[in-house]
């Protein structure tokens, strides 16, 4: 790793220990699978490219999982890659496991908004803004979980499945945009995504084909981040049945669906700290509507994959084009119905207990100075230790 991301990883606030190098004996789920799959990635796209891959682990406020590379140039004038450094951040995964408690836990909008203070006193001490961010801590404080007891075992063990699910969703979605940087996506495969998001945008906005193209032109990182979703999806699809713990297609749309809510409410949470009047909620729209689309297709296509050499499901529909493509219509609907009404449910839970609303007002509680808190050399010291103990 370079001493210029060694020291970017570093001035994010370390939580605890130092950044460390994983080798495969080191507790990450799936790094093996994983430092094969992007290896092969790569490979598959240039065999030019002969490179080294190596996973850190960091644990900070900022909750940065990352992938850096470096390039060396060639004799014919286009960069290859040197090595890819995949930093994976523990503070994002212990995050996205304590908002997959709070949802499966049917959290109230009270509780949502305790954990939203924990949130928004880290932004601020990152910023240094420590005052603001021990008047958060007090708000914090001054409010209850409503869970009583321990929480459920069986619930708390789902949560951390899904939340491995999602650090590897993460990483795929996080090691495309190497492949967007780096020109390594097919025309076909870019037009072929291109038609299709403009297809789900058509049916799901009152936009014309040429106001979607507009849109699409203009805000070519919503574009990116829709392609580095689809790809980490069909990422997932095809290693499954390869994972040491058993899933099923839900589970996969369930979790991509839960960690896209849970990213967004960090990504707002920073920039309304920073009083940026950003509105992300279109773009979450945008790849909520891609991501429904495109993860019940993929559970569609690999669980039906005989479909329509099946001998049974021949016999189920009468001899006219018309009806057979009604009936195939039908039969899909129904397949997919399940994942799609799972996927609504999961977007109603944050659209209606996190709302932009609720942060703002968390924010606006506390950006008011506390005459009852002093500057002091220690401040710092004394807020990254309460910090630390906040859940």
């Amino acid at each position: 790793m370079s001493q210029k991301i060694f020291d970017k990883i570093k001035n994010s606030k370390l939580r605890t220990s130092n950044i460390v190098r994983l080798d495969q004996n080191s507790h990450l789920y799936a790094i093996n699978s994983l430092a094969g799959i992007l290896k092969n990635t790569l490979h598959e796209a240039s065999s030019k490219f002969d490179f080294k891959i190596d996973f850190w682990s960091s644990d900070t406020f900022s909750k940065n999982t990352k992938i850096f590379f470096s390039l060396r140039p060639t004799a014919d004038e286009s960069d290859e890659i040197k090595s890819v450094d995949v930093i994976v951040d523990n503070y994002l995964t212990e995050t996205l496991n304590a908002l997959n408690l709070l949802y499966f836990h049917k959290a109230s909008i009270s509780d949502n908004k305790k954990y939203i203070c924990k949130l928004v006193a880290e932004e601020f001490f990152c910023l240094g803004l420590t005052v603001n961010a021990m008047s958060t801590i007090k708000k914090y404080t001054s409010l209850k979980y409503g869970f009583q007891g321990e929480l459920d075992k069986e619930t708390s063990r789902k949560a951390a499945s899904y939340t491995a699910l999602q650090q590897m969703f993460i990483l795929l979605h996080e090691f495309s945009h190497l492949l967007f940087k780096c020109n390594l996506i097919s025309d076909s495969k870019f037009n072929w995504f291109k038609e299709n998001l403009i297809i789900i945008m058509k049916e799901n906005t009152s936009a014309n084909e040429a106001e979607i193209e507009k849109y699409i032109s203009e805000n070519k990182k919503i574009f990116e981040e829709c392609y580095c979703d689809s790809f980490a999806v069909e990422v997932l699809f095809e290693i499954i049945n390869d994972l040491e713990e058993s899933y099923n297609f839900k589970d996969i749309c369930e979790s991509i669906a839960l960690s896209i809510h849970q990213l967004h409410i960090l990504e707002r949470i920073k920039e309304a700290v920073k009083g940026r009047e950003i509105d992300l909620s279109l773009q979450l729209i945008i790849r909520q509507l891609f991501l429904n689309t495109f993860m019940s297709m993929q559970c569609f296509k690999h669980s039906k994959t005989d479909l329509f050499s099946s001998e049974a499901f021949r016999k189920q529909v009468t001899s006219t084009e018309k009806d057979i493509m009604s009936q195939t219509d039908v039969f899909i609907i129904n397949t997919i119905a399940p994942y799609t009404d799972n996927l609504i449910s999961i977007a109603n839970y944050y659209y209606n207990k996190v709302t932009n609303e609720l942060i703002l007002d968390v924010i606006k509680s506390t950006t008011t100075q506390d005459e009852t808190i002093d500057s002091s050399d220690q401040l710092d010291d004394l807020c990254f230790n309460i910090l630390m103990q906040l859940i």
